[in-house]
């Protein structure tokens, strides 16, 4: 403070101490990448989330009572019209981390009686597939040539098949048959699993 300041006005009062104003900091203006940047950052960041929940949610909802009776019924279906016959399951589970379906009870019906045994029937089914890596190299073409059969577990199976006097036979037909030139021995001994 100097002097002047403490020297009484011409009114006789003391004068407050002037203050110089202080400089406002100057605020940095940020450049126009990093804007981009940071917005890419966050769309980024969003999908990367929205892409989690999705999976996270999709793997909660395989270990549901419904998805299982969803996977239950899709297998009946393909089943039925595989063989032309009915098909019953007792219960389907499905894990997704091992790829693994098991089906327990499965029992398909052909064209006997009804009191008679059914065509085939089964305790517990299990299957297992395996993906191969998509950026390795697989012969075929397409999701389905990365697919491959692991493991397929069959116990207690029971065959019933019936030949009547005249060459009939129990055997149902499949509702939509392939027309195949290759013999059913060649068709089955050509299955394998890695």
């Amino acid at each position: 403070m100097s002097t002047d300041d403490k020297l009484p006005d011409a009114g006789g009062e003391a004068r407050l101490p002037l203050r110089e104003p202080k400089e406002e900091p100057r605020v940095k203006r940020r450049s126009m990448v990093f804007h981009v940047s940071r917005a890419m950052a966050w769309l980024i960041g969003g999908v990367l989330a929205l892409v989690i929940l999705t999976v996270g949610g999709f793997a909660w909802y395989t270990t549901t009572d419904d998805f299982h009776g969803r996977v239950g019924k899709e297998i009946v279906s393909v089943l039925e019209d595989a063989t032309g016959g009915r098909v019953e399951v007792h219960g389907v589970e499905f894990a997704l981390w091992r790829l693994t379906v098991d089906v327990d009870g499965l029992v398909i019906h052909g064209l006997e009686g009804p009191g008679e045994a059914p065509y085939l029937s089964a305790d517990k089914i299990e299957v297992r597939i395996g993906i191969s890596s998509f950026f390795s190299r697989a012969s075929g073409v397409g999701v389905k040539s990365h697919v491959r059969l692991k493991l397929l577990r069959v116990e207690h199976p029971q065959f019933h098949l019936i030949v009547d006097k005249d060459g009939k036979t129990n055997q149902p037909e499949p509702k939509h048959p392939t027309p195949s030139t290759e013999p059913m021995q060649d068709t089955l001994l050509d299955l394998h699993a890695k």
